[in-house]
């Protein structure tokens, strides 16, 4: 058995907590929602208030809101089933699991938030799950749950496609970030209680003692986990996460799906995207221009980027923006490549779904030493050092590096 609890200051305070840092770290408590946080009072001054960072579950509802209450449901169970949290649920039998969603149900009734569907299948009320099952059968509708992800690449250039009009302009060798750039911004989003982590490309590389290959020059790249929602909350709200950056994106504004490629203007299949400047302009893909949307028409990606100078340095000011929507995963991704467009790059993750970045070193075109896979989850932040984004990798004459993500078809050698 499983009781759903709700998070609310009546409840906790009725209950004898302290604050919601005091339920949480209670034994035989689960908290099952998203990255937020609380005032508490202080346990040694109860007039003073301090803000308490609640960490994500593992059992969050990764799905945005939608009015149909049943088909949120129904898309969560699925989610539960795809990302094989499945397996996990019985890790919650006896325990209290609490959300911020809805007031507990007296009698049953159907599920309206995701923490009364763990409670009824921890609850052994499969057949609840069954009966709103076939009652959207009966409805015809084909629910899924959506298998997209949209990287923001921040960065001195920027460019619809390769070959278009870009915007910025690309600075010198040796003006992007460095190592000591890094670990500045490490110590930085440790303020904020974000995890990072440094990898080291050059550790990759198997040069297996062959003389005729030159040293590598060092290159870098900074994991920060989660940071996209954590500076999110500290600008806007703690309620917010990347999932409303995402449908910001996604609802509000159309991405190009044509190019201008090799003289013509094509249909784009791999990958969707936009550009994002002061002002706002509409595409021309005959003379080669995507569409630009201003900064203003998406306040939240604008109100993380206003900390960048803050958070990563003076180097961090004032960068272009580039956008790429993978609307589907199992055809979607873009192949190995540097960017030779720009030496600065800060990435962010948006979506529902997880999907690593895959770097190569290569020498005379060909691939040497092992693949490095870093996994990247929705929210999820990035760096790369200089060498790391791979603006000279078109040299022959030197070990450059190259990136690629998606599915399996760009992450093949050719």
């Amino acid at each position: 058995m499983a009781t759903e609890v709700c998070l609310q200051p009546e409840f906790l305070k009725k209950k004898g907590y302290f604050s919601i840092k005091d339920w949480i770290e209670t034994p035989g408590n689960v908290y099952t929602g998203v990255a937020t946080g609380r005032f508490c009072q202080d346990p040694d001054d109860i007039a003073v208030l301090k803000w308490y960072d609640i960490q994500a579950s593992k059992w969050k509802n990764p799905i945005a809101p939608n009015p149909d209450v049943r088909s949120s449901m129904l898309l969560y169970v699925k989610h539960l089933f795809r990302s094989d949290l499945i397996y996990d649920i019985d890790e919650l039998r006896g325990k209290n699991l609490g959300c911020f969603c809805h007031e507990p149900r007296k009698v049953w009734s159907e599920p309206k938030c995701h923490n009364q569907v763990l409670v009824d299948l921890l609850n052994k009320c499969y057949h609840h799950i069954e009966e709103m099952i076939r009652k959207k059968k009966a409805e015809h509708v084909d629910e899924k749950l959506p298998d997209s992800f949209i990287t923001l690449t921040f960065g001195d250039a920027a460019e619809n496609n390769y070959g278009m009009k870009q915007i910025g302009k690309k600075l010198g060798p040796g003006q992007g970030f460095n190592l000591n750039d890094l670990l500045a911004m490490q110590k930085s989003m440790k303020t904020i209680c974000v995890d990072t982590k440094i990898i080291d490309l050059t550790k990759f590389l198997e040069q297996n003692d062959d003389e005729s290959i030159p040293v590598a020059e060092k290159a870098y790249v900074l994991v920060m986990k989660g940071a996209a929602t954590r500076l999110l909350q500290r600008k806007i709200a703690p309620t917010v996460t990347q999932l409303d950056m995402f449908n910001e994106q996604t609802t509000r504004l159309k991405y190009d799906t044509r190019a201008l490629m090799r003289g013509r203007v094509v249909n784009k299949h791999a990958r969707w995207n936009l550009c994002f400047d002061d002002e706002s302009s509409d595409a021309n893909y005959e003379e080669g221009k995507g569409t630009i949307v201003a900064y203003k028409k998406v306040p939240l990606m604008q109100a993380v980027r206003d900390q960048f100078e803050e958070f990563f340095g003076p180097k961090a000011a004032d960068l272009k923006v580039e956008a790429n929507y993978y609307y589907d995963t199992t055809k979607c991704g873009i192949g190995w490549h540097g960017d030779s467009e720009r030496v600065k790059v800060i990435a962010m993750r948006l979506g529902y779904v997880s999907m690593p970045i895959h770097f190569q070193w290569f020498y005379k075109r060909k691939p040497i030493g092992k693949r490095i896979t870093i996994p990247l989850e929705p929210g999820d932040m990035y760096v790369m050092s200089e060498k790391a984004v791979g603006t000279d990798w078109k040299r022959q004459v030197i070990p450059t590096l190259r990136h690629a993500t998606g599915c399996h078809k760009f992450l093949e050698m050719k």
